[in-house]
């Protein structure tokens, strides 16, 4: 059984406004939205769900029992630090009213809130560029309310269920969080720069070796990173105004201290080279990191104790090789069966099994984890883009496009994109989500061969493919047809699987190689290894010249 999708109405369309009108439209919930100006479309990837969203001529006009309003309003901020929420009392009076419940998003002052009228406050804690993303799965998910939370919305709930962390509380309890989100990460930028900046002007080292010097200290996270004064919609204004708020009965010494140091370095930075942005979304790998970490911990303990470990010493050397030379070898017509099984299953799951939703993902979930490992695994290699002078008259053959997680990002910094996959039912599925893209093309393969020309490509990918298959004449097969379908002086970026193999029987075996037998069949194939990475304990990443 399926829960209710509620009517929403969105009052205020500005970036936040349509960060939750195109999330809560993906969800399916019927979605509308008001506001007295037609803003530009913030969130262009999402043109198909902004299609659904319908502009109200008046708030109520959608009204029921069932329609929820989301005010999405902002506030102001003077230089002198005092905050303007007559807009969003406005708002709120507009739709006073109303017989369903009214949720505010707006950024308020915890002193302000007690002369509002609405149901439940949930600030918002999106990054702009990320905002549709972080509304589906928050980081944080902070509610708060005058009495007790009952009978929350379908929506809510799925967020909450969906977030990273949770809070529930008084309304003023949300607002100081929100707050103090803000101002801390204000803090750790400004301190960190201030920290550089005397650094540089001892005149004993430079901005690049100051930056490595405090990446190393702080271990590059992020917000304490050397790097350009904090700027933006929130922070500046966020941590003026709270320190203006609470400097009536006791001096905020920091708190002041910060917009000061922040407008101090940015004098500086016209003087300082190679600067990092400051900016950054919770971080895709943050949303799985903690509850991973907590399951590997228990593992490795169980793993690791003396009694396991010790049965595990003797028994792996011999238990493994003859468990899996009885099953007998696998093939590429087991692999394609399995792969066609896994996408009737659940395609957008077993693409990316570590994704943080688990079996729960969402197309927009697929394309964010799709986008953060092709900025990672492409965008950001910068061996790549010494060899790859202009992406954008480049031809590149993806091997394993499954269901295009990371095809129609390729696509849209490259000429030719080209994609080749063993199983017939995630390549229909590819199709049909890149079906619109016209310089993406996608084929099925027998699972070691490539169907195009000689000297075809620019550049060769393929990431959580190799590691799945079945043996390394498979393998070799693979790396003589990149060799053949490559242009002289052509690169390949492939991950193989290393360290310990699966059970045969299960559904994730593939081969596995030391660095050696990657240069080996290298080698035969008639390729150059100019690089290798081993990433983590089950990974080499490996780069090929023809």
């Amino acid at each position: 059984m399926t829960s209710k999708k509620e009517k929403i109405v969105i009052v205020g369309y500005g970036w936040v406004g349509q960060a939750n009108a195109v999330a809560l439209r993906a969800m399916g919930c019927p979605v509308f939205y008001y506001d007295v100006h037609v803003p530009p479309r913030y969130y262009g990837d999402f043109d198909k769900y902004y299609e659904g969203i319908k502009k109200l001529n008046n708030p109520l006009d959608e009204e029921s029992d069932d329609t929820f309003y989301l005010v999405c309003v902002g506030d102001k901020v003077s230089p002198e630090g005092e905050q303007d929420i007559s807009f969003i009392e406005k708002a709120l009076v507009s739709i006073k009213k109303a017989k369903g419940r009214i949720i505010l998003r707006s950024t308020v002052l915890p002193q302000y809130l007690s002369k509002l009228d609405f149901d439940y406050y949930l600030p918002e804690f999106l990054h702009e560029k990320k905002g549709v993303e972080e509304c589906l799965r928050p980081y944080y998910f902070v509610v708060g309310a005058r009495g007790s939370i009952k009978n929350m919305p379908n929506f809510l709930t799925e967020w909450k269920q969906n977030a990273h962390r949770t809070f529930e509380g008084t309304v003023e309890q949300a607002s100081y969080i929100k707050y103090l989100s803000n101002i801390w990460n204000a803090l750790r930028i400004a301190f960190v720069n201030e920290l550089g900046d005397v650094m540089v002007d001892s005149g004993l080292v430079s901005a690049r070796e100051a930056q490595k010097a405090l990446d190393f200290l702080f271990e590059n996270k992020i917000y304490l990173r050397y790097g350009r004064a904090f700027s933006g919609h929130c922070l500046p204004k966020d941590s003026l105004a709270f320190a203006r708020a609470h400097s009536q009965n006791q001096a905020p010494y920091i708190l002041k201290a910060i917009p000061l140091s922040n407008d101090f370095h940015q004098k500086l930075e016209s003087r300082l080279d190679s600067l990092v942005e400051w900016s950054s979304p919770w971080e895709y790998q943050s949303y799985v990191s903690d509850s991973t970490d907590a399951v590997r911990f228990l593992l490795k303990r169980l793993l690791t104790s003396r009694h396991t470990a010790g049965i595990k010493k003797i028994a792996r050397p011999v238990v493994n090789p003859i468990i899996n030379k009885i099953w007998g070898k696998n093939n590429l017509l087991d692999v394609k069966k399995t792969w066609d099984k896994l996408a009737r299953e659940n395609a957008l799951y077993f693409v990316n099994i570590g994704t943080p939703s688990g079996r729960r993902v969402s197309d927009l979930e697929l394309r964010e984890t799709g986008r953060f490992d092709y900025e990672k695994n492409i965008i950001s290699d910068e061996y790549l883009k010494d060899h790859i002078k202009d992406p954008k008259m480049a031809t590149v053959l993806e091997i394993g496009v499954g269901v295009a997680r990371m095809t129609e990002h390729i696509a849209r910094d490259f000429g030719q994109v080209c994609g080749v996959e063993i199983s017939d039912e995630m390549a229909k599925i590819a199709k049909e989500r890149l079906g619109g893209v016209a310089n993406v093309v996608i084929s099925t393969n027998n699972g070691r061969s490539i169907p195009f020309p000689d000297s075809n490509f620019d550049f060769i990918f393929s990431q959580s493919v190799f590691r799945y298959l079945p043996n390394s004449e498979t393998a070799a097969s693979y790396l003589e047809e990149i060799k053949r379908t490559l242009k002289p002086g052509g690169i390949a970026k492939i991950q193989f699987r290393t360290g310990g193999s699966p059970r045969k029987w299960q559904w994730f075996y593939g081969v596995s190689f030391v660095p050696e037998e990657i240069s080996s069949l290298a080698q035969s194939a008639g390729l150059r290894i100019v690089k290798q990475y081993v990433d983590g304990a089950r990974n080499i990443w490996t780069w090929f010249i023809k």
